[in-house]
């Protein structure tokens, strides 16, 4: 989906964030995986992949970047969770800045419906595709 592409469309289980908010201040989100998504472990993977795709979205106008580093990620002991049982889990991050090629979100926090803290990503980079 990268080869020239004049637009990039995520379907099938990448199409999780229905609504992303951005603000000044940041960015928001609610995680839903379509129907049927199970991707079991202790991260879900599908739910990283979408909160580094708000951090990152629309710093740069017309480019694509790609997660590339992590500074750091925070987990509470046990979480074991799948794509579906993360459905309604919000993600907010801070506002991204860009730095020549590479764009870098200071934090990315994941919270359950209950407003707990379940994942906290520090340090987020996404370098630019094209």
């Amino acid at each position: 989906y990268c080869a020239g592409a004049e637009s990039i469309s995520l379907s099938g289980p990448f199409d999780c964030l229905p609504q992303i908010e951005i603000g000044p201040y940041g960015r928001r989100a609610q995680f839903s995986p379509p129907p049927g998504i199970h991707w079991e472990g202790t991260i879900p993977s599908l739910l990283l992949d979408a909160s580094l795709r708000v951090a990152g979205m629309h710093c740069v106008p017309d480019t694509l970047h790609v997660p590339t580093a992590i500074d750091r990620v925070t987990l509470p002991i046990g979480l074991t969770t799948d794509s579906t049982a993360a459905a309604g889990w919000r993600i907010r991050t801070t506002d991204p800045v860009a730095e020549g090629d590479k764009v870098r979100c200071d934090r990315i926090e994941v919270t359950n419906q209950q407003g707990e803290l379940m994942i906290l990503v520090e340090g987020a980079w996404v370098t630019q595709l094209r």
